[in-house]
């Protein structure tokens, strides 16, 4: 046998020994999760600004109310609620007539 073909079988034995072993982890995980054992690292309820980005992407609306009361809150009423119900009435509108072109 020559050496880089037994050098290649080395390798791709270690590399599905690495697949197998987090394949492994990986269901231990899933089924931890299902069973409701949480891993207790200090990640899981860390308040950080990549927790909060992926909790505003998750929920939309809470960004724009979030947005709404900030711009109340530095703009003043007088300029914050014409604004929203311009660009609410013309999401609204586009949206319906998106729907309706389908």
């Amino acid at each position: 046998m020559n050496h880089r073909t037994r050098l290649r079988r080395e390798h791709k034995a270690a590399v599905l020994a690495r697949m197998e072993r987090a394949r492994t982890q990986l269901l231990i995980a899933n089924i931890g999760l299902r069973l409701g054992q949480y891993p207790a690292g200090p990640h899981v309820n860390a308040l950080s600004l990549t927790n909060l980005r992926h909790a505003l992407a998750a929920a939309p609306r809470v960004t724009l109310l979030g947005s709404a009361v900030l711009g109340t809150v530095v703009f003043g009423p007088k300029r914050v609620v014409p604004m929203l119900a311009r660009t609410g009435l013309l999401g609204w509108v586009a949206r319906n007539v998106r729907l309706q072109g389908r």
